[in-house]
């Protein structure tokens, strides 16, 4: 059982390697870290499958979860540990001109899980764009 196990983390280092060659610099660590995510979520060597993932997160992330990113406590460590990032993101998006209550968020935990899953969005659209430009 532990080969297999060490079968599967060398798979996912060489996927996560092939993936994050690929990407721009820009936000290199918030990226490395939802691509992390993500090939613990799909369990795959193939970047179709990611690509794949990634899309149907984007359409619908309520249904696409990504594993260690939908328990209140895992969304709010990952906007504390990105709160910068996130705030450039939004702000380049123009996320902030819109009223919480306008987005159906009456509580400050609902504004901010509203925020993070829209720069988690952004950050896998940029991911997806370089994966495709290459």
């Amino acid at each position: 059982m532990k080969k297999i196990k060490n079968f599967f983390v060398f798979i996912n280092e060489d996927l996560k390697s092939d993936i994050i060659e690929k990407i721009q610099p820009e936000r290199k660590v918030i990226k490395e870290f939802l691509i992390e995510k993500i090939i613990k979520t799909i369990k795959t060597e193939d970047v179709k499958d990611f690509i794949y993932f990634v899309d149907e997160y984007l359409r619908d992330s309520e249904k696409n979860k990504i594993e260690g990113l939908f328990e209140k406590s895992d969304i709010m460590a990952f906007w504390e540990q990105f709160i910068n990032d996130i705030d450039e993101i939004l702000s380049e998006v123009k996320f902030f001109k819109e009223s919480p209550s306008d987005m159906g968020c009456y509580s400050s935990y609902d504004y901010i899980k509203k925020l993070t899953e829209r720069a988690i969005k952004e950050v896998l659209m940029a991911i997806k764009t370089d994966l495709e430009t290459i």
